[in-house]
């Protein structure tokens, strides 16, 4: 009873039923005689027990071979398969990711805050600045700042408590907005999604090449990369991009590593949008610099209503799991396609994660932003956004 191979489509094995059949013969043949009745092979006598058992034993093995088969192919590989293959691409799979949160750092204008610079936050955590800033005229400054802690350290709004490192001229820091947050390690689905943009990180000048190569940077936790080709403004996910020029979206990540993506991969006379001027020396061809522009995206705070139909059944922990669940989903770590920059969220993706929690009556499920209120089914991030979700942004309703 051999794997069935078939150019087409595969590997596939015989059903349970098949097997079976193939066994309770082979037991009947083995024990047939002509002066005696044919072999009782019911389920309920001690041969279809036995003819049962090696059925499941069959089965069993045709399904770890069909497994052993899935971990040829980059799309279905996992753990230690999926790293070997993309080994071959020189990827290997990223460690946990610090959460990081955008900080509104107050103070005396033309204040450097350096990178590294420390804060702390509630729960004896501290973040550490991913590059250096400068306090603008306004007397304020946005800087990125990533949790020392590793993995998916849950970062709501005003969580920074005060200031570690003593800098003169830097008064306070506050996060008004949620962050985002961390990862474990990096999940089969982003690390495939990795390895198959990764294909064009070898290239030069092509939209492709730049998403790559930034995607593969240490600590980057979400991005996106528009392009506008013409020589006329055109607005893409909600921004405005200049003629002949490239968007980069990024949240995460260091300054310089960024500017020697750029570039490494962007092609002389290409021009570059965003909030965020970063720099490159090439120390390699008389210390020319390099200026380019990239957005850093602000949080956008999402908000889920569940309306459910509780019974006997229903946990009375539900809202607990649910929320949990939602949480876990909307940022990757469940299997489900984390929700990204430049993206359409809708209601419907996360209906399986709030079903698998123990909700059964399952009436609607509604999502909206602080800056849309209305519930709707699904909601649009601009590429100058990032969402984020917390535990306490998620509401339930009783019907």
């Amino acid at each position: 009873m051999p794997l069935i191979f078939d150019p087409t489509t595969g590997l596939r094995a015989e059903s349970t039923d098949v097997i079976r059949e193939r066994v309770r013969a082979a037991w009947v043949n083995a024990f047939g005689r002509e002066d005696t009745p044919p072999l009782e092979t019911t389920p309920d006598t001690p041969a279809g027990q036995l003819v049962d058992s090696e059925t499941v034993f069959i089965a069993e093995k045709d399904a770890q071979l069909l497994a052993l088969a899935s971990q040829f192919d980059p799309q279905t590989a996992d753990g230690i398969f999926q790293e070997a293959l993309a080994s071959l691409y020189f990827l290997t799979r990223k460690s946990a990711q610090p959460s990081v949160i955008t900080v509104v750092c107050r103070g005396l204008p033309g204040t450097v805050i350096p990178r590294g610079a420390r804060v702390m936050a509630a729960g004896n955590l501290t973040f550490s600045a991913l590059s250096a800033e400068v306090i603008g005229p306004s007397g304020t400054a946005e800087i990125l700042f990533s949790c020392d802690t590793p993995g998916p350290v849950a970062v709501p709004a005003r969580l920074v408590t005060g200031i570690v490192t003593t800098i003169p001229g830097w008064d306070s820091a506050e996060n008004p907005a949620p962050g985002v947050p961390g990862r474990h390690e990096e999940t089969r689905h982003d690390f495939e999604t990795r390895r198959a943009a990764s294909v064009a990180r070898n290239g030069h000048g092509t939209l492709a090449s730049l998403y790559g190569a930034l995607a593969d940077l240490n600590g980057v936790l979400d991005l996106c990369v528009l392009e506008n080709t013409g020589p006329v403004p055109v607005v893409k996910w909600g921004v405005t991009i200049p003629g002949h020029s490239v968007f980069a979206s990024i949240y995460g990540g260091g300054d310089r590593d960024i500017a020697e993506v750029f570039y490494r991969k962007k092609d002389a006379g290409c021009g570059t949008a965003g909030d965020s001027e970063i720099t490159w020396v090439d120390h390699e061809y008389g210390g020319a610099l390099y200026t380019y522009r990239i957005q850093r995206p602000t949080p956008l705070s999402f908000r889920f209503r569940v309306t459910l139909r509780p019974t006997v059944s229903t946990p009375a922990d539900i809202e607990a799991l649910a929320r949990k669940a939602l949480v876990d989903a909307f940022n990757g770590e469940s299997g489900s396609r984390k929700a990204r920059i430049a993206s359409s969220v809708y209601a419907t993706t996360y209906v399986c994660p709030v079903v698998s929690a123990g909700i059964q009556n399952l009436v609607s499920l509604q999502v909206a932003t602080d800056e849309a209120p209305e519930w709707a089914g699904s909601v649009v991030v601009p590429a100058d956004r990032v969402p984020v979700l917390t535990e306490a942004s998620i509401s339930f309703a009783s019907v």
